[in-house]
């Protein structure tokens, strides 16, 4: 176990090393001007440092102006605590970042081990979530790594019967993104069917229930926060509105002469279609965690976010890991890699459709 959680660290750690590389032989710039975390930041990262530097906003935004409320407290409390540190909003990321990919990695084995899966079992599933195209999400500042860690917690935490942790958990989960809460709800969907409605009230079951109440709780903590900044409790959920939705499903976006969304519209079709897969694989388990987490990004959101929706869908690369031996072969999680790599470039190079 320990031999090989170490080496799914010092792979972690190797993976975010050679992002900092190829980001830097792409664009050298920032580095050499003394930026030296910035091949990390893009797109959203800038609303999250814009949180840090200035809170978030004093007046509600019009309606189709996209501000900051659209995006949750917890990852910026995290930074403003470690700038006592470390000061900038670079340094604290990065910082945070190495932190979370210790409790990522060291999350991912403590839910494998509950699952009955061994060491090398939760080494691949490692490297495996790390190679996919898009999942470059993972080292850069952004709250994948952070909503996936909370996630693997999480899910460990049920399946110890941990009551406080199941309950804390789902605080920050759904502190954490907006999506934190439609997984805490799948979660206690899951837990309730596989207990006989007889026995839901018994003491012992609602020990294991009642904790989910934290994550409506979270979403209250940040309402309550909004209405004292602005005076009204769900400008969050209002100001996502800002962000236009116009290619939602898949085929949408061939609605477009741009080549990168009718990429991306084929790329979330597979991923759509990979995810119903591992549904129909878990037969069950875990499928209310699987479904709603995998299709309802696409009614709310859009293909150019809904790699990154899919990414922290964990259940369903698990069911994959476990059904196909080849996501265990190095020559192919290298072909996936340098899959992986090419989108990075992109969202390095271009900033654009893609890189959301």
């Amino acid at each position: 176990m320990k031999h090989s959680f170490r080496k799914a660290l010092l792979f972690t750690l190797g993976i975010k090393v050679l992002f900092y590389v190829f980001g830097y032989l792409l664009r050298p710039d920032p580095i050499n001007q003394g930026l030296f975390f910035d091949v990390f930041m893009e797109n959203d990262s800038y609303w999250y440092k814009h949180i840090f530097d200035h809170g978030y906003p004093l007046k509600i935004p019009g309606y189709w102006e996209q501000s900051s409320f659209a995006f949750f407290p917890l990852y910026p409390i995290l930074l403003k605590g470690l700038a006592w540190i470390f000061s900038s909003f670079a340094h604290s990321a990065f910082a945070l970042s190495l932190c979370l990919s210790f409790l990522w990695v060291k999350g991912i084995f403590k839910y494998m081990d509950s699952m009955g899966k061994s060491a090398s079992d939760a080494f691949w599933l490692v490297a495996l979530l790390q190679c996919i195209p898009f999942h470059y999400f993972f080292h850069m500042f952004y709250t994948e790594l952070l909503f996936s860690t909370l996630l693997f917690w999480l899910m460990y935490s049920i399946q110890k019967a941990r009551f406080m942790a199941v309950f804390s958990l789902c605080i920050l989960i759904a502190a954490s993104r907006p999506t934190g809460l439609l997984f805490a709800f799948t979660l206690f969907l899951t837990l309730l069917i596989q207990i006989h409605p007889s026995q839901w009230f018994t003491k012992i079951n609602l020990k294991r229930l009642l904790p989910f109440i934290g994550a409506p709780m979270g979403i209250g903590l940040y309402a309550t926060y909004c209405y004292a900044r602005v005076g009204r409790a769900f400008v969050f959920r209002e100001n996502m509105s800002a962000w236009q939705r116009d290619y939602c499903w898949p085929w949408e976006s061939f609605e477009t002469s741009r080549i990168e969304l009718q990429y991306l519209g084929i790329y979330a079709a597979i991923l759509l279609l990979i995810g119903l897969y591992a549904a129909y694989l878990n037969k069950g388990k875990n499928l209310f965690i699987i479904l709603p987490n995998l299709i309802l990004p696409l009614c709310t959101g859009t293909v150019t976010s809904y790699p990154r929706y899919v990414s922290v869908n964990h259940p369903i690369f698990e069911k994959l890991l476990a059904k196909f031996r080849f996501l265990r072969n190095p020559l192919f999680l290298a072909l996936l890699f340098l899959g992986n790599l090419a989108t990075f470039a992109y969202w390095v190079l271009v900033h654009d459709v893609l890189s959301y």
